[in-house]
């Protein structure tokens, strides 16, 4: 079989879409010795720089669109959207269109069409201006359907401003709520209670010492969640926690030495996952909390530690979630 440049060149693009892989790590010069062992000769089509490989995999979504094109103009259904934000480690921020459709053989299809930079303002008329292109791009302003979107109200004005462009979008009638964002906002207010945003609010512009007083006032998920903080903030701490680890077994009888998880960011499930490893962590936490000696008089974190009916709450919740 003669070896296919075109193919092997595509195989590499793909390979590195698919394990997402960074243009830096597929274009190092020991992933190049890997990829030419054996065959030198294969040397001169590997790309040796990340701006060479990042070309490559644009000029392949080009040559993939019509394709993508083709396959959504063909829906058999309406083409109905789900938006929403993304942000990348390196704080950039993009918006995800994706859509979900009934192709030309009846099979459901989800597919993301965009995800184009966000600049500047985060207003419903900037998002609207942004999904406007994507939906240009593909030609399907005639068969639009529903658009999930989570509950912000930036939401309906983007709607209200795509509807400028469309007139067949409703507003209000074609204003799907992300179910998962419901659900996540019913827990934050179990957790936390009422007036949860403008504490959270209040917690990103306090400091250090006032995050620490703010969460001990959202009753045990804030007390977990600072104990968590204290202990995994320095080595230190860290490290006689695990020697607590290693002389206990977990609350199921086993030896576990981890370390703590701390809930926060954009999962919404972080918190289900602090309490389940803490409640697993029982036994070497209570010891912890035993043994612990104040570094000086006026450290107040004591007041953090869990009690028997915090632990109790604990499962509670750990039942609930």
């Amino acid at each position: 079989m003669p070896f296919n440049e075109d193919g092997y060149k595509q195989k590499l693009i793909d390979w590195t879409i698919k394990l997402r892989l960074s243009y830096r790590e597929v274009t190092s010069e020991a992933t190049i010795d890997l990829l030419k062992y054996g065959k030198p000769s294969l040397a001169r089509l590997l790309p040796t720089h990340h701006s060479t490989l990042s070309q490559w995999v644009k000029d392949s979504m080009a040559a993939r669109l019509p394709f993508i094109v083709d396959l959504v103009q063909s829906a058999l259904s309406n083409i109905n959207l789900s938006i929403d934000g993304w942000r990348a480690h390196n704080r950039r921020e993009y918006a995800a269109v994706c859509a979900h459709f009934v192709d030309g053989s009846g099979h459901p299809r989800t597919l993301l069409l965009g995800f184009p930079r966000r600049y500047g303002g985060h207003t419903g008329d900037d998002l609207a201006a942004l999904v406007k292109l994507v939906i240009l791009q593909y030609g399907i302003g005639d068969k639009l359907g529903s658009f999930v979107m989570d509950n912000a109200g930036d939401n309906d004005k983007c709607l209200e401003a795509l509807q400028r462009s469309f007139r067949s979008i409703d507003p209000e009638a074609d204003r799907i709520r992300c179910i998962g964002h419901v659900i996540n906002l019913v827990v934050r207010a179990l957790l936390f209670g009422e007036g949860v945003s403008a504490w959270e609010k209040k917690l990103i512009e306090s400091s250090e010492k006032g995050r620490v007083t703010l969460r001990s006032l959202k009753g045990v998920i804030g007390k977990l969640h600072n104990l968590v903080c204290y202990i995994n903030r320095t080595d230190a701490r860290h490290e006689v926690l695990r020697a607590q680890m290693r002389v206990t077994k977990t609350s199921d009888g086993k030896l576990f030495v981890g370390v703590l998880l701390k809930d926060g960011g954009i999962r919404w499930n972080t918190t289900f996952f602090m309490i389940e490893r803490d409640l697993k962590c029982r036994p070497a936490i209570d010891l912890y909390q035993a043994q612990w000696k104040p570094p000086d008089e006026n450290d107040k974190h004591k007041g953090d530690f869990l009690t028997e009916a915090d632990w109790h709450e604990l499962e509670l919740f750990y039942k609930l979630l």
